[in-house]
């Protein structure tokens, strides 16, 4: 999935705000070498999870998932 599609996709409604905290809570996550920094951001993303849909969740954690190259 390019960025334009999962942009499109994933900000598509009203709480694309909530959509990009989490996202980018977990890119942070997933970089950091600091334990503590990752937690952090790992709850972060927690706070932000509800607040959007499932499908959204979903579409976050599969461009991740394509840019690490984890479904190739």
């Amino acid at each position: 999935m390019d960025q334009i599609t999962f942009e499109k996709k994933a900000f598509a409604d009203t709480n694309s705000d909530f959509v990009k905290g989490y996202y980018q809570a977990l890119v942070l996550a997933i970089t950091t070498k600091d334990k503590t920094l990752q937690k952090e951001c790992e709850d972060m993303a927690a706070l932000f999870a509800p607040r959007i849909t499932k499908n959204q969740v979903k579409l976050c954690k599969q461009r991740i998932e394509f840019i690490l190259g984890v479904n190739k």
